[in-house]
């Protein structure tokens, strides 16, 4: 194992003390419309209480970023905008979060979701196919899924669904904003078979078995 693969497996840990006063929301990714950094800030506009606190950490470009940017300015305090960080950095947040939100419209299995979820935080991300797929054996409140709203193109929503789900995300935002204020730290031992194989003693194990397959195969 490379020392850079057992740093970053180590870095996703749980912080066993973290009190959700504000409750610390985290969002990671391409402040994009995509990622749907947009509709968060205004799902997060309706929500008063319980008391949370946003971090925004990513970096985009263009129109595109400048409207997350002017969103999250109106949320004032509430929010704070690190700008693009490196995993170290990343890892540090998310020990200190209570909930990992990500509202994108298009992904394949976000390992920044197993990621958070190795830290202890409470996941709220849309049901896009392969977040569900990985998720549907274990129904556990730790994961709120958002339904998508209808789709203009494979990652663009048809702006007419916008108002049902952003009212959709707000909701599954509330309710992880009151299980945190209930249980800061969510029982995540039903995750761990699932996590462990993403490691990177997972990933070589299941590389192994595949090559010893592919070996007896040819005998």
């Amino acid at each position: 194992m490379w020392p850079a693969q057992a740093t970053t497996r180590r870095a996703f840990t749980r912080n066993p003390s973290r009190p959700p006063d504000p409750v610390q929301i985290l969002f990671a990714g391409k402040l994009s419309r995509t990622k749907g950094a947009s509709w968060l800030m205004k799902a997060l506009a309706r929500i008063d209480a319980p008391d949370w606190h946003l971090t925004l950490v990513g970096g985009g470009s263009g129109e595109e970023q400048e409207e997350v940017l002017q969103a999250a300015a109106r949320l004032g305090e509430r929010v704070t905008v690190t700008g693009p960080i490196d995993q170290s950095a990343l890892a540090a947040r998310m020990r200190k979060a209570h909930i990992f939100v990500l509202p994108s419209f298009f992904e394949g299995l976000p390992l920044v979701l197993l990621e958070a979820l190795a830290s202890g935080c409470r996941l709220v991300a849309t049901a896009l196919p392969g977040v569900r797929e990985f998720f549907e054996a274990i129904p556990d409140p730790a994961l709120r899924l958002v339904a998508l709203p209808p789709m203009a193109d494979i990652e663009t929503p048809d702006p007419n669904g916008a108002g049902d789900f952003i009212a959709r995300l707000a909701t599954k935002l509330s309710d992880q904003l009151n299980a945190a204020i209930e249980t800061p730290i969510p029982d995540l031992s039903a995750y761990g078979r699932l996590l462990a194989s993403y490691t990177w003693d997972g990933v070589f194990r299941t590389v192994e078995a595949v090559y010893d397959w592919a070996r007896s195969g040819k005998k």
